[in-house]
């Protein structure tokens, strides 16, 4: 029956679990062969309020096209300095779908996964994070296959960006309840990386109108204060910067070559974000559950054995 997603076949799956340690893996993933012994490791080593182990992502097929790269390019940002910085400040850590080491009776006492999110893993992690429980970074790799042309790179990130918009939603239905949950400061980290992405994405196709009205006369001018048309450029201005800059830090520290191409580029990749975005606004009014799945198996680079660290 309805809704026919993820999370729902994983809560099905959950009944005939045994152990300790859940762990969750992608049909293409490529984890380090080290991975499992040391997720244990960790849990051992770690104080009794961490209860899930999030591994590092990125993909093995980045050269591929020119979007892989980007693809590549953004997974590193977040993964190897975004995540890491929510670990050290102990904000929500908002989970990737696979590469997830869970203490298995506190999933179950959690109430698994939540059928109805498409990102479930984001919505467990913040359920988490509100239950006073921890998700540590598990410095081990695991590589993935990277969409590698648009119209599936599209749905798969209207997907995502939709389930971020039922995340908040979700948890925001009593916010007084969500801050007494999670605090100040954990309060604030849900706002700004669960619910600001959805409004950052929303808004750049407004801010680029204004910001092409503005330089030049293909559009007529809007009757908009100027201040708040400053405002606007600069915010758009400062959200392409920062992550251009990101992008070159990530493709230094990891020493890819034939990658700085694509981080001009960024500001496309931006606006792909922001049509993603309007396309999961419409999705989350009129079909909320249902799932884009995301086909795999195509890549060049399938059957290649090297992994890189």
């Amino acid at each position: 029956s309805e809704p026919r997603t993820k999370p729902k076949a994983c809560n099905y799956a959950l009944r005939f679990a045994i152990g300790d340690y859940v762990t969750i893996y992608d049909a293409e993933d490529r984890p380090d062969p080290r991975q499992l012994r040391q997720a244990v490791q960790y849990f051992r080593a770690s104080p009794p309020e961490t209860v899930c182990l999030q591994a590092r992502l990125n993909y093995y097929n980045r050269e591929e096209t020119l979007l892989t790269r980007l693809f590549a390019i953004e997974y590193a940002c977040w993964f190897d300095y975004m995540l890491p910085a929510l670990e050290h400040l102990d904000l929500p850590i908002p989970l990737g779908g696979t590469s997830n080491h869970i203490a298995l009776e506190r999933l179950r006492q959690l109430g698994a996964w939540d059928a109805f999110n498409v990102t479930e893993d984001a919505d467990l992690g913040m359920r988490m994070a509100r239950k006073g429980q921890r998700t540590r970074l598990l410095p081990s790799l695991t590589m993935e296959e990277a969409t590698a042309h648009l119209i599936p790179w599209l749905k798969q990130r209207t997907r995502w960006i939709k389930g971020y918009m039922q995340t908040w939603l979700v948890h925001m239905r009593k916010p007084i309840q969500l801050y007494r949950a999670l605090g100040w400061k954990r309060f604030l980290g849900f706002q700004l990386f669960i619910g600001g992405p959805c409004l950052v994405f929303l808004s750049t196709l407004p801010l680029t109108f204004l910001w092409l009205a503005s330089v030049t006369s293909l559009f007529p001018t809007p009757s908009i204060h100027p201040a708040i048309l400053w405002l606007g450029n600069s915010a758009l201005l400062l959200g392409i910067l920062v992550h251009a800059v990101s992008g070159m830090f990530a493709v230094r520290d990891l020493g890819w070559k034939n990658m700085h191409t694509a981080i001009l580029l960024f500001p496309i990749y931006w606006l792909l974000h922001a049509v993603a975005s309007f396309r999961a606004l419409w999705q989350l009014i009129v079909r909320p559950h249902y799932w884009n799945k995301t086909s795999h198996g195509h890549s060049r680079q399938m059957h290649t054995r090297d992994i890189e660290t």
